[in-house]
């Protein structure tokens, strides 16, 4: 073999690594197009909830501003997550970060959560209404938030609902409002 032969076979050789390349980037660019334009919203895939509090929660929740205080304000279906912060580990918070409250009720000048409320309803026809997990109750237990549970009536005493509420509220809540 001559050098020339050498050297056609070198750019032969360099010229169809360069191909190949080349193949495998445009191959890859396709790859990642694809998949951004399969990430892009198309908007056909939500609708709106046209009632998200149902009446039954509704009147719970007017019947809580009715008989609290004008210090508290609440706020239906609180995530978790927004309610709680992981310390050392992160395996409670990731358990507890898909759970939401039902009600929520906050000191509305520091927005400072006071009392967690879960609603449920013995229906076998709401399944929404069920009781929540003993976990979550746990973790706002040991997060130092109280917790209640309270059956949707159709009608409330709303002393007693006051009563209820408070009573399950920290003593220092209830003192922050006497001041």
């Amino acid at each position: 073999m001559t050098t020339l032969h050498i050297c056609l076979i070198m750019i032969a050789s360099t010229i169809l690594v360069s191909c190949i390349i080349m193949m495998i980037l445009k191959n890859k660019t396709k790859n990642i197009s694809a998949i951004k334009q399969k990430t892009t919203l198309t908007g056909a895939g939500v609708k709106l909830i046209t009632s998200y509090f149902s009446p039954a929660e509704m009147h719970f929740l007017e019947c809580i501003y009715k008989s609290l205080p004008k210090d508290f304000i609440a706020f239906p279906y609180v995530s978790l997550e927004k309610l709680l912060l992981p310390t050392n580990s992160k395996v409670d918070f990731n358990i507890a970060s898909s759970k939401i409250i039902d009600v929520c009720i906050f000191l509305q000048s520091t927005m400072e959560p006071v009392l967690a409320i879960d609603l449920y309803s013995p229906s076998p026809l709401n399944n929404s209404l069920k009781k929540i997990d003993q976990d979550v109750i746990q973790l706002l237990k040991n997060a130092g938030l109280p917790f209640i549970q309270i059956r949707l009536e159709d009608d409330y005493n709303l002393t007693i609902l006051k009563n209820d509420l408070l009573n399950a509220m920290k003593d220092k809540t209830i003192a922050k409002l006497k001041k």
